[in-house]
């Protein structure tokens, strides 16, 4: 705060906010393709279909080309002592300095962490969602936030291992040696243990419930307007 103020807590928030706003419109619509594709229907109160779980793992390789670029501007630009101006600097000085290709340093692990953190997530989802919507246990919104809530949770506990070991990929000097997936998993292991897979655990799950929750009622609320748009 003495030395950058207040706004260096938001350094490099733009390219996550543009990022999301592709992803969630990616994700989405890839889901719904992929459990159209494994003929999965509507779970009922009690039922399970963990195929649901394979068409939210599907979600990952698709949405990780998307967002493997935007994750490592981010992480770029919250490092000490690096400077940009603001997201599309970034992009360009990164992709002109050192090639277009890096910006897609640590897509394995990406892709990896992404299709754990889908499969969860949406697994977790649409059961919640059938207990606690279609039982009658809550509310129709109610129950939409907490199933969202949940499965963001579960989605983040799973899949923070995968997410410590990318951003430490991401996190290395573009223009030197970079270590790969196996050795900054040592590393890691190495300096902190297994507690530095962890690191954040405990408010990155808390600020899941609430976000995940906004999204998936945000998704929602979204579609039941075209829904209804398009039947009168």
């Amino acid at each position: 705060l003495r030395r950058e103020g207040a706004l260096a807590f938001y350094r490099g928030v733009g390219s996550p906010l543009v990022a999301l706003t592709v992803l969630n419109s990616v994700s989405f619509s890839t889901l719904r393709a992929a459990k159209d594709g494994l003929g999965i229907g509507p779970i009922r109160p009690g039922g399970m279909d963990l195929r649901v779980a394979v068409a939210g793992a599907l979600v990952g390789p698709v949405t990780s080309v998307v967002s493997t670029p935007f994750e490592l501007v981010k992480t770029q630009m919250q490092l000490p002592g690096v400077r940009y101006t603001n997201t599309p600097d970034a992009f360009w000085r990164i992709a002109r300095t050192h090639g277009v290709h890096r910006l897609w340093t640590g897509f394995t692990v990406n892709m990896v962490r992404e299709s754990t953190f889908m499969a969860a997530y949406f697994c977790c989802y649409e059961h919640m969602k059938a207990q606690f919507a279609g039982n009658g246990l809550l509310g129709q919104g109610v129950g939409i936030m907490c199933a969202g809530g949940l499965g963001g949770m579960l989605a983040w506990a799973t899949s923070l291992p995968l997410d410590a070991i990318k951003a430490n990929v991401m996190g290395q000097d573009l223009g030197g040696r970079l270590r790969g997936n196996i050795e900054v998993t040592k590393h890691i292991l190495r300096e902190r243990g297994i507690a530095g897979l962890y690191r954040g655990f405990g408010p990155t799950v808390a600020r899941a419930f609430f976000v995940s929750g906004v999204r998936f009622s945000s998704y929602e609320l979204a579609m039941q307007f075209l829904t209804d748009g398009l039947q009168r």
